[in-house]
């Protein structure tokens, strides 16, 4: 079975930098739409400062979801990480870690954005930042719609028995009855 695209975790840094210097292109030939310069340095730092917090909101949320998946413990979890749980983990763990490196990222667009110097140019960094961010999101809400899907599937469905599984006594309690 060939890989879907939601598997390449790589290509969200090449797709932010795509997307990235397509914009820089487009506001430096037509002298528009360089939407993080117009809003004047006191507001960009304020921009910076709420992807900060939402990116990190982010971040806690998927760092509580992974918690919660990894505590169930019911057999159709049990069946999905024996089946796929390796491929979730890689996602989920990149998620985690895509997040936590644009957090820093953006931080650090903070930090050394300087209105008048050459560090002024962190917006576009801060800018592929957050489609980095966004891609990693993207993948994590399919790893969230693949968990819902095999927790509200019907038992019928998964090829398993909609019927209760009758329990046969244990070894030691068939002895002791006989």
């Amino acid at each position: 079975m060939g890989k879907r695209l939601v598997e390449y975790r790589w290509l969200d840094w090449p797709c932010a930098a795509l997307l990235t210097s397509g914009h820089v292109a487009l506001a430096w030939s037509t002298g528009r739409f360089d939407v993080l310069r117009t809003t004047g340095f006191t507001n960009r730092l304020s921009l910076y400062t709420d992807m900060i917090a939402v990116t990190g909101l982010l971040f806690g949320f998927t760092a509580t979801a992974l918690a919660s998946y990894l505590a169930f413990s019911g057999p159709r979890i049990t069946q999905f990480r024996a089946y796929a749980g390796d491929q979730v983990h890689a996602q989920w763990m990149s998620a985690l870690g895509g997040l936590a490196t644009a957090l820093g990222i953006l931080i650090l667009c903070k930090v050394f954005d300087r209105d008048g110097t050459s560090a002024a140019g962190m917006r576009w960094i801060a800018e592929g930042t957050l489609i980095f961010a966004s891609g990693r999101l993207i993948r994590l809400i399919w790893v969230f719609r693949q968990l819902i899907g095999i927790a509200t599937k019907p038992a019928a469905e998964r090829g398993q028995r909609s019927e209760p599984v009758a329990l046969k006594d244990p070894p030691l309690v068939a002895q002791t009855q006989g």
